[in-house]
């Protein structure tokens, strides 16, 4: 009789600590990200735009290495722009049981033919939250850019170098 009183004891604690709110162990480790993609020059709404995270950098007691499963879980989702350039990457939960992790920031890469490819990052200081406390960011309009098709003469591509001789 005594085991099951203090047992009662322990989960009318337990119950006050979490307020009696439902606790899981899945944490949000990447926020929700929505916006839209338009060409640079013309702002028209660009469809089928590869977006996914790039990286999502977190926050955890211990900083131990990604292992096993969480490799397979951090891989790259790609979602595609609708005909109005909107996207939605859905946030991502962990199971993290006896650890607390959250989000310092997300980078997220845009990809496009005929595009310059961006990459641009977001910090927890731009989310917002839901009722159920999940982070959203609105990324709001992104712009990109059309790739030159023509070199101008003495411009250097990107990530070469030029030299000059004189003769």
């Amino acid at each position: 009789m005594k085991a099951s009183g203090i047992a009662v004891a322990f989960l009318a604690l337990v119950l006050v600590l979490t307020g009696c709110r439902g606790w899981s162990v899945s944490q949000c480790v990447s926020p929700r990200v929505t916006g839209r993609v338009v060409d640079s020059e013309t702002h028209q709404p660009l469809e089928r735009v590869e977006v996914q995270r790039a990286t999502t950098r977190l926050r955890q007691a211990g900083n131990s290495p990604p292992k096993g499963a969480q490799l397979m879980q951090d891989a790259p989702r790609i979602v595609l722009t609708s005909a109005d350039g909107s996207f939605t990457l859905d946030a991502v939960y962990s199971v993290a049981a006896f650890r607390i992790l959250s989000w310092s920031s997300v980078d997220v890469q845009f990809r496009c033919p005929g595009y310059l490819a961006l990459t641009t990052n977001f910090t927890p200081s731009t989310a917002s939250f839901s009722p159920d406390g999940a982070p959203s960011v609105n990324a709001g309009v992104i712009l990109l850019h059309r790739r030159q098709s023509a070199v101008s003469p003495g411009v250097p591509l990107e990530g070469s170098s030029t030299t000059t001789t004189e003769r």
